[in-house]
Formats: structure tokens, C-alpha cells, sequence
């Protein structure tokens, strides 16, 4: 036994004195995009340390990784292999070097993949007309810094457990890319055939002109292997095609001084006082609001307003709020200005006007509120306060509340230190009188926990619903069963079931709820809610929490 520990102790000293050498092969060169190949490294010699291949993340997706090693012995000559093999996917096509990798102080050589362009897959996908994806754009040739809202639908005629899509991404110009709203899942009839459609839209924002090309978006799901019987998931990835845009220069007959376009810009005003009847050193708040269609709310602009003879303007912080709808964001900046006259007689505000450029007419636009006419009256009795004060009050003190008149704060009559007393003696006897009402109430009998029965009892009646194929005897006995599952916290709706549970079960009760609810025919199958309602059952009393991990969003 000694003797073994002595050679092979030898045998490590014979092979570690050489460096170690490292070669990079692929096993096939070009690759389509949207199809994975396998690089391999072999490290011959003793490795200095472990591999880092984080490099490759900046191209490729890296889907798994494989390892092995071996001790050979050639003509007295002893040397250690030791094999890693990669699984990668492109993330974009062209020419794409694979960055040398390091192996402590050792690293590898750099190797160059040719990756051909997807356009070929997703015809095959679309070919195929079980499970392909789409990206359209609302605008093809847009402004800098407009919006641009991609549809993306995913078909699919098969069933999936989890699906992930990649972000957006472009060559050429540079963008901004945001999801409005969350994904949403309905029937479509697509080429004489029905699909389930699953719908995401995009807004795009360009920072610059020139030509855009939105890479093909790259989805990979989890999709059963078996359609007839719906067992066991492989990995499938599919592509969108290449979208190409041309994006336009600020336009020469625009004079505004702060570039927007959108499909609309409005001002609104509201004044907290009536603007006939305004005293001299009382303060009154101006509101104003500007509304963008089309545009985030970091496009808007600011509105200044500067003191003038006879007024000082003291402004508040913004406020942003921001929504998205099917056509886009919709953008509101609320602004509030407290404006203090001091002297008597009538002063005219001027128009504001914010110029914009409307992507639906194609033309500069002015959105304004006209001049104001203030009648103020009397004088101020003191001088007004500096900029950053309101009346010898801090800023944070005062609250101009907008459509009320400012009233003088309330006081406590009498010795404030009484009526402290006073208060803390009243307070005490509610804490003690409280106390003992709840000493006096009845103890709560604990809960009568929840047995295997019920369950099983919910799933029998559940089996005998589904055998009547009646939707509304379905639904109820879905109810009951998920109540059943989860006594601590039951669902009150088909959706909050559906939430809970993995596919296919979560569609097939999605599409029970449309077609009690939507009004229109909806293709669902009882004998799928039987079944899989009966695995996830056993699943649910296997288990030590309350309900089982929910399938990961399509969109992260």
C-alpha cells in the first residue's frame, strides 16, 4: 500500500514540472443562431487554478457545463488531462470571438465562431406552426426620443412549464427599452388555425439618429416533449426576425428649446383662491400640470416661472407620475408655485407656452395657457421674507393645501401644562379600562386542524364534477379543493388556483375561467383538470409547505 502512495506520489512530481498546455476546439463551426454548440477545453499539465468563464456571458448563454479528467502514461511519460466541455448559445450573430480564459495564471487562446443569422430558424419555426414569435413595430422610421411600441406574440400549440425571454437588444443606435404593462395570455385564430397567444409589448426610446436594428429576440422555454400525452419538458429556443428601423435627426423647423415628441402635450392650471378677490402678503398656489401621451416622464419639461414686480414666486418639488396603457406611457408632471403679492392693484402673469412635435401630424406644436390677470388688494403690512421662506416660517412648517383658504392655527385655551395633565390622566384610565375588557373576554378555542380526509374528500368530489363535464359543478368543486389545500390560505377565485398551481393544470383552468366569464366559447378539458389535479394532490401531502413553488414569469 506504501508503495502505491510512493508512485503515485512520483508520478504527480513527473507531470508537474511541465506547464500546462490548454486547446480550444468547437465541435461545429459555423452555428445557426438559436442552436447551441459545445466548446471544449483541454488542459494538459498541471492547472494552475480554477477556470473563470464568466467572459463568455457577454455573447453567449451558457446552459450547462461538463467536466472530466484522466491520468495517462505514454512511453514512461506521464501527463494529466483534465477536459471541460461547455454548452453555449449565441446571443447574436456575425463573427464572435471567444475571449481567452483564464486558468490561474494560465489561459487559452482566443477562438473565433462564425454565428449565422437567425433568419433561417425562425422560418423553420413558422414552418413548423406549433411554436414560433413575432416582434412588430407601430413605426419604422420614428424621431429621436420617440416612443416606439413593439408587440411581441408568442403561438404556441404545445404545452410549457416555464419560458424566459431575453431583453431587447439593438445594434446601431443606442435605446432605451422598457415592458408597459404585464404579459397577457388569449386564443387567436392565426392562418386558419387556433393558437394559445401569449402578448408582451415593448416601448423603445431611440437616443440618436441612424439606423436601428433590433437583434431577433431569443425566447427558451421548458415545452413538453410529448404533445398526446404531456410528459417530460425539453428546452426549446425560438427567434423573432430581425426588425430594421431608421431613426430621424431633431427636425430643422423646430424652435423649441427642450426637444419633445409625442402624440400629445397639454397644460392645465388650477388656483387654490379666486384671483378677483387676492389680499396683499397673503400667499395663493398655482398649480400646474403637464400632460404627455407617448412619452416617459423623464421627457417632460420644466416650467419656470420668475418673480416679477409686485409678486414673489416660491416653487415646490415636482411631482411624477407615470402610466402605462396599450399605446404607451402616459406622463404627468405636477408642479405648484406659492405666489405672495405685495403690493395692491392688478398684475398680468404671462402665457406659458411648451413647444413640442406632434409624431402623428408631423409638426411643431404649441401647448400654452394664456396670461393671467391678478386683482390684489391692500398692501403688504411687512416686508416679504427671502427667497427659501415663507413668512418667517420654515418651508417644511407651512402647508399651502390647494381650494382652502389658509386659516390661523388653532390653540390650546388655558395653562398648556393643565390640560398635558389633564390628557395623560385621560389616556391612562382608556389603557386600564381597555385592559380589563380584554382580560374579560372568552378565550378563543384553537382551530380544528385540517385532516388528510378533507382533501381527499375535496378531490373525490372534484373526480365526479369533472366526469359531469359541466363547467359550473367544475368550478365549485375546484373551490372546494383548493380551500382544502390551502385552509390557512384559501383562494376565492379560478385565477388565484391557477397562480398556484404548475401547467398544464394553471391553462386549463385559466381557460375554464374565460369561458365562464368572457362571454365567448373557449376550448378547455376536464379529463386534463382530473388528472392533474389528482398528481398534484399527492404532490401537496408529500410536501411540508402549504402550496407548491409557482412556475417562473415568461418575462424577469
Amino acid at each position: 500500500m506504501v508503495r502505491w502512495f510512493i508512485l503515485f506520489g512520483l508520478l504527480l512530481a513527473v507531470f508537474s514540472a511541465y506547464p500546462a498546455t490548454i486547446r480550444v476546439t468547437t465541435d461545429r463551426n459555423p452555428v445557426p443562431l438559436g442552436e447551441t454548440f459545445k466548446l471544449i477545453f483541454e488542459v494538459e499539465g498541471k492547472q494552475d487554478g480554477e477556470p473563470d468563464f464568466s467572459p463568455l456571458n457577454k455573447n453567449f448563454q451558457l446552459l450547462g457545463t461538463g467536466q472530466s479528467s484522466a491520468l495517462n502514461m505514454i512511453n514512461g511519460k506521464t501527463s494529466q488531462t483534465r477536459v471541460y466541455t461547455l454548452t453555449l448559445m449565441p446571443l447574436k450573430h456575425g463573427k464572435i470571438t471567444v475571449p481567452a480564459i483564464r486558468f490561474g495564471k494560465d489561459k487559452s487562446k482566443p477562438v473565433t465562431v462564425k454565428v449565422q443569422p437567425a433568419g433561417g430558424q425562425a422560418q423553420q419555426a413558422n414552418k413548423d406552426q406549433s411554436f414560433f414569435m413575432t416582434a412588430d413595430p407601430d413605426v419604422t422610421n420614428p424621431y429621436v426620443q420617440q416612443q416606439i411600441i413593439v408587440k411581441v406574440k408568442i403561438y404556441r400549440k404545445i404545452h410549457w412549464a416555464k419560458a424566459d425571454l431575453a431583453p431587447v437588444q439593438s445594434e446601431g443606435v443606442e435605446i432605451i427599452s422598457r415592458q408597459i404593462g404585464k404579459d397577457r395570455t388569449y386564443k387567436e385564430k392565426y392562418k386558419g388555425k387556433n393558437y394559445t397567444v401569449t402578448e408582451l409589448r415593448f416601448a423603445l426610446f431611440p437616443q440618436e439618429s441612424g439606423d436601428l436594428t433590433l437583434l431577433p429576440l431569443r425566447l427558451t422555454a421548458r415545452v413538453a416533449a410529448n404533445r398526446a400525452a404531456r410528459k417530460g419538458y425539453k428546452t426549446r429556443v425560438i427567434h423573432s426576425e430581425p426588425v430594421k428601423l431608421t431613426v430621424r435627426p431633431i427636425p430643422p423647423s423646430f424652435t423649441g428649446k427642450h426637444w419633445v415628441v409625442a402624440r400629445d402635450i397639454r397644460l392645465q392650471e388650477a388656483w387654490s383662491s379666486e384671483l378677483a378677490k387676492l389680499k396683499a402678503g397673503e400667499p395663493v398656489t398655482r398649480t400646474l400640470a403637464i400632460i404627455g401621451d407617448g412619452v416617459g416622464v423623464g421627457q417632460l419639461p420644466d416650467i419656470e416661472l420668475e418673480d416679477m414686480t409686485g409678486i414673489k414666486i416660491y416653487p415646490e418639488q415636482p411631482e411624477n407620475q407615470e402610466q402605462a396603457g396599450k399605446k404607451g406611457f402616459l406622463s404627468t408632471r405636477t408642479l405648484k408655485f406659492a405666489l405672495i403679492p405685495s403690493d395692491g392693484g392688478m398684475h398680468k402673469l404671462p402665457a406659458i407656452e411648451v413647444p413640442w412635435w406632434n409624431s402623428t401630424t408631423d409638426k411643431m406644436e404649441i401647448a400654452a395657457i394664456p396670461s393671467v390677470s391678478l386683482n390684489v388688494i391692500g398692501t403688504a403690512a411687512a416686508a416679504l421674507p427671502p427667497a427659501g421662506s415663507l413668512i418667517g416660517v420654515e418651508p417644511d412648517v407651512v402647508q399651502i393645501l390647494p381650494e382652502q383658504p389658509v386659516s390661523a392655527p388653532w390653540r390650546m385655551p388655558g395653562d398648556a401644562r393643565y390640560w398635558s395633565w389633564f390628557l395623560l390622566l385621560l389616556w391612562l384610565v382608556t389603557l386600564i379600562a381597555w385592559w380589563r375588557a380584554r382580560q374579560s373576554l372568552p378565550k378563543e378555542n384553537p382551530q380544528t386542524p385540517i385532516t388528510p380526509e378533507k382533501p381527499a374528500k375535496a378531490l373525490r368530489n372534484l373526480r365526479k364534477a369533472c366526469q359531469t363535464d359541466k363547467p359550473e359543478d367544475i368550478q365549485i368543486a375546484l373551490l372546494d379543493w383548493g380551500r382544502a389545500i390551502w385552509p390557512d390560505h384559501p383562494p376565492h377565485s379560478l385565477e388565484a388556483i391557477a397562480q398556484r398551481v404548475g401547467s398544464p393544470l394553471s391553462d386549463e383552468i385559466q381557460s375554464l375561467s374565460r369561458h365562464l366569464y368572457s362571454g365567448q366559447a373557449t376550448d378547455w378539458d376536464s379529463r386534463v383538470i382530473e388528472k392533474e389535479a389528482s398528481q398534484f394532490e399527492v404532490m401537496a401531502n408529500s410536501a411540508p409547505q402549504d402550496a407548491p413553488a409557482s412556475l417562473e414569469p415568461l418575462y424577469r
